[in-house]
Formats: structure tokens, sequence, C-alpha cells
């Protein structure tokens, strides 16, 4: 984006009165937004202690550390100030996602929930200690749950409901209970719950391939697995991205029910793709982008479990509520950017990559398009990531601001977006014979 020129005043055609009172008119206006930014970033800065929390962010590269530093704070500042002040129609989805989960899950067995929470328990961020702790989430009046701890805790349950839907074998076995022959009862019982929830998304579900409820986001970012160097056995040692060990970080005001058990491994990349064109990972890069792990397969695999719990039985069917592309968008503005972000799993870029392309993969699923979903590049991701964000945040004045906090996200993000530049990365798929 643009650096925005500052206007102009002629003073020609203004008398000496008016020229003063416009030029003092401008000062406190800019003085004004000084100061929403200040308290802004004095609210929403951590000061946190939290082990997991890493001493100095950004990652190796040509670009100066302090640039990024700041780009990575304030989007931090952001992502917890939409976590903790979304908006009211934000808050009434997320009850109504609490309220299904509910009908699904309270009445469960021990066993069986612990075996569902297994899907992600191993790289969770503020989810469940154990089955019952879940169960007293769900047996309380959402409205009395803090929003930040509404969002994660649904989310981390959606996350591992996405993982169980394709037997992920990432998370805590067994994988596949009903074809595990040391599984439980319960277990099996829990997967049989978990295939009707992934049969309800009929719209999007993919015959083909059961392991799949929207083809894999690999469709569109074909180099996805190759960019990774731990996925290659040659590349150049030039040639490559170190990014952040980790890029979470949390409040010691933010409830944590439950850390990593490991924290996620740091990740290297390829800059270019054949030696000469830039990666999606390298463009990002170039362009200012933080980058965590790549483009998230893990986003589509939430809002299709979310999409399904929605429409599953049991209770009111509130499958309406993700079917206008718009708010689906800004859900996940609240639900899966922010909270991604905070657990580590992906910077806010690569998560509205993944949000995008499934909006767009479950419309062409459920309208039989043959249109062909285009990649977004790193940096219009990253711009609309702080958009959703934004979208996502209350209209109230917070913590006795003179201004809307909607609007002080929006100044916050016009300032973090002066710092990104445009660069394409070029993703014309790549040979694998220069992979493997």
């Amino acid at each position: 984006m643009p650096k925005r020129s500052k206007p102009q005043i002629d003073p020609a055609i203004y008398d000496q009165k008016d020229f003063e009172l416009i030029k003092a008119q401008s000062t406190l206006f800019k003085a004004s937004q000084e100061k929403v930014r200040d308290s802004f970033r004095r609210f929403f800065t951590s000061g946190s202690s939290d082990p997991y929390e890493p001493k100095k962010r950004g990652y190796a590269g040509e670009h100066a550390d302090t640039e990024l530093e700041q780009i990575n704070n304030e989007v931090k500042a952001i992502s917890r100030a939409v976590m903790r002040y979304p908006n009211d129609e934000v808050k009434e989805q997320l009850y109504r996602i609490h309220e299904k989960l509910k009908y699904q899950f309270a009445g469960r067995s021990v066993e069986g929930i612990e075996w569902l929470l297994g899907g992600a328990s191993a790289m969770a961020r503020g989810g469940f200690k154990n089955a019952q702790n879940f169960k007293n989430f769900l047996n309380t009046d959402p409205k009395k749950i803090s929003p930040s701890r509404l969002i994660t805790g649904i989310e981390s349950v959606l996350t591992a409901i996405g993982y169980r839907m394709i037997n992920a074998d990432w998370a805590i076995a067994p994988f596949d209970p009903l074809n595990d022959p040391m599984s439980t009862e319960e277990q099996k019982l829990m997967q049989h719950t978990v295939i009707g929830l992934r049969d309800y998304v009929s719209a999007i579900k993919d015959f083909e391939d059961k392991h799949h409820l929207v083809d894999s986001i690999n469709a569109v970012y074909k180099n996805r697995w190759f960019d990774d160097v731990g996925q290659a056995t040659i590349y150049d040692a030039q040639d490559i991205i170190q990014n952040a060990v980790d890029v979470s970080e949390a409040s010691e005001a933010d409830q944590e029910d439950l850390l990593p058990q490991t924290p996620l491994p740091e990740r290297k990349f390829q800059r270019y793709n054949d030696g000469t064109n830039l990666s999606w990972i390298g463009a990002a890069d170039e362009s200012n982008v933080p980058v965590r792990a790549h483009t998230s397969g893990t986003a589509p695999l939430t809002l299709a479990a979310m999409d399904a719990v929605l429409s599953s039985q049991g209770g009111p069917d509130y499958s309406h509520d993700t079917q206008d592309r718009d708010k689906l968008r800004t859900l996940a503005g609240a639900l899966i950017i922010p909270t991604f972000l905070r657990g580590d799993f992906h910077s806010i870029a690569e998560t509205y990559a993944g949000v995008e392309y499934y909006v767009e993969a479950r419309s062409k699923k459920a309208t039989g398009s043959t249109v062909t979903i285009q990649p977004i590049q790193p940096s219009d991701a990253f711009r609309g990531a702080l958009k959703l964000m934004g979208n996502a945040c209350t209209t109230d004045k917070v913590n006795g601001s003179a201004m809307p906090l909607q609007a002080a996200v929006k100044i916050v993000s016009e300032d973090v977006e002066q710092l990104i530049h445009d660069h394409d990365a070029q993703l014309t798929e790549q040979k694998r014979s220069k992979r493997i």
C-alpha cells in the first residue's frame, strides 16, 4: 500500500484566520491519532513472563529485526484486542457454536471426549486439560465466559474435531479407532460421532477422498510442501529463510487453561522455486510479512468442523450462520486468525490464506463451479487478515478511550501496512526432480 500523502493547504485561498484554524485542527487531529495509538499499544501490549514468549522475534534474513518486531508487536496487540472485545454479532455466533457443542458433547463419556480432544491437545494453547474441564466449559453460560476464553476454547475443540475428521497421524493415538484393535468402545463411539459431523457438511464433503472435506490447500499453493527445506534432500544453503521459533505471545490477563506440551519446531524454507522464482515464503520475506509455517491447511479443517457442528442434529439448526461469506470471514477474524497466531500455528497472513481458500472452495463445491481458485499473495493476505480482525472488533469505546476500538484498530493497522511491501510469489508448480 503506498504511503498516504499529507493534504496540502494553500493559504492563497483562505484568509489568515481560516488558515490558522485549519492548521490548528490538523495538529489536534494528528495529536488525537497519536494518543489513540499510544493508548492502544499500552493496553494491548503484553508484559507477560510466559515461558513460551520469545525473547527475540523476527527471522533471519535481509531485513532489520526492528521493523519486523514492530510489525509483530502491533499485530499481536490487534489480535488481543479482537479476542477480548469482539463485536456483538461475533459474540452471538460464538454463543451459538458453544450451544451446539454442548448438545453434541456435554453428555458424552470422559474416555470418548479425551480421545476427541487428543486431536489437537499436544499443540493447543488455551484448550482443555481434561474431559471434565471441557464439560465444565460446556455447562457454563457462554455469556459468563470471557470472550478470549470462549474463543480459545471453541477454536481448540473445533481444530481437534477437524484433525479427527481426517484421522490425522500427528494427533494422539489411536488415529482411527474403528480400524485399531487396541482402541476402546468409547473411542469408537466418538469416532462415529465425528464421522457423522463430517457427513453433515454435505455441500463441501469430497466423496472421492474421504480425508478432505474440501480439496487440500495444496491444490492452490502447489509448492507448499516443497518450499519446506525439511521436505527436501537437495537445496542451496544460501537459499534459506529461517523463521521465528515462536510468533505467539499471551498476556498474563488471558486465561491459560493449557499450554502446548511441546512448542512447534522451527521451520526453514527455500526462498526461490527452482532457483529463480520467489516462493510464497520468499515473497513474504521480501514483503516484510511475518511467516511461521506456510499457508494454513488447518484453517480449512477448523472451519469445516465449525460448519459441521452448526448444521448437526441436536438443538436448533444454525447452519445459516456461516452461509454468508462475509459473515464467515468476519467470524474467522476473531475465532481463527488471532488464535492461530497466539497458539504459534501460523502468522496472520498464512491463516488468512487458509480461511480465504476454504470460503472459495466451499462455494465452488456447493455450486459446482469450475472456476479456478487463485492463490493470494503474502502482502494481500496480510492486509486481508488485518481487515478481518478489525471488522470483528467491537465498535464500542473500551478502557476509557475516546475512540471506538474498531476505529483505533484501523489506525494501528494502517500504520503497520506502511511497513509492508508488494512482492509477488511465482506460484507455478515446481519440478519435483529438483526437490527429491
